[in-house]
């Protein structure tokens, strides 16, 4: 039961929480493309930080509540590939820890946890290839260490030339078997560049994002089969350098609700409630 919901804290892992934004600039010109390059220098560091929550009322088991707090620093290394840009993720430092009431245990997880990179190809619009993964221990990987912890350090751009006010859709699709489960997330990212804003001396441009999840979990997890459904939804914000080409910031919160299935135990539908915080900032 662990790993599934560990898993659940790699998807939260990709949320985090809205905050007030600078006064906007004048707009920007008509017809501007917003796209991947690689940027100068070709390596950057972003700062993360996590926290997911869940609850799953267990019935005769009782409440079972689960934590998951994650926070360090990631160095991302940028190649041009053709038209695409091959991103290089590196853990340079890493606190990880994962509590669990059901076992009355806390794991815990550092950057030695994480061995290797992650490699990714991105297209100039954003959309994401997970080419390699890092090695992790079992403690990285009950933190969420895999890859939808990587993911979350690219956003969707729109298609094509676009201007301030601009909105588009993407469908994200993701799989993940870690163990004896699997599990698959859908997005449905519905994205807004809503307005730039000045950080630093830098024009940021402001891209809003409402997303609908579905979460699915099956398979046997420590030996016990189990069986996890959950929707619900996430907002937050990008803060987009176009003239380095990279994520200046994102935030992004989720509230996630479904169900849970034990049925060796005879136990089906147990509800279960997930939030999740997360923010990424470049250094």
């Amino acid at each position: 039961m662990k790993k599934a919901i560990c898993w659940m804290a790699a998807t939260a892992l990709l949320s985090g929480c809205a905050a007030s934004q600078p006064p906007a600039t004048p707009a920007a010109p008509r017809g501007t493309m917003l796209a991947y390059a690689a940027p100068a220098p070709v390596t950057v560091a972003y700062q993360f930080s996590d926290s997911s929550g869940f609850v799953i009322e267990g019935g005769a088991i009782g409440m079972i509540r689960v934590s998951v707090r994650t926070s360090g620093v990631i160095e991302a290394t940028h190649t041009a590939k053709g038209p695409d840009v091959e991103v290089r993720l590196k853990m340079v430092d890493f606190d990880g820890s994962f509590a669990n009431s059901a076992t009355g245990t806390t794991t815990h997880a550092t950057e030695t946890d994480v061995q290797g990179e992650a490699v990714l190809t991105v297209t100039p619009q954003g959309v994401l290839t997970i080419n390699q993964l890092p090695t992790t221990t079992r403690q990285a990987q009950a933190v969420g260490v895999a890859s939808g912890f990587f993911r979350r350090f690219t956003v969707r751009l729109p298609r094509g030339a676009a201007q301030r006010g601009a909105v588009w859709t993407d469908t994200v699709t993701a799989t993940e078997e870690t163990g004896g489960t699997r599990s698959s997330v859908t997005d449905v990212v519905t994205a807004t560049w809503a307005r730039d804003t000045v950080l630093n001396g830098r024009t940021l441009h402001v891209i809003t994002h409402n997303t609908r999840r579905t979460l699915d979990v099956s398979g046997t997890s420590e030996g016990v089969e189990i069986a996890q459904k959950l929707t619900g939804r996430a907002s937050g914000y990008t803060l987009w350098d176009a003239q380095r080409s990279v994520i200046a910031e994102r935030l992004e919160t989720t509230e996630l609700s479904g169900s849970f299935d034990l049925p060796a135990m005879g136990l089906t539908g147990l509800p279960v409630r997930a939030s999740g915080t997360g923010r990424i900032t470049l250094r």
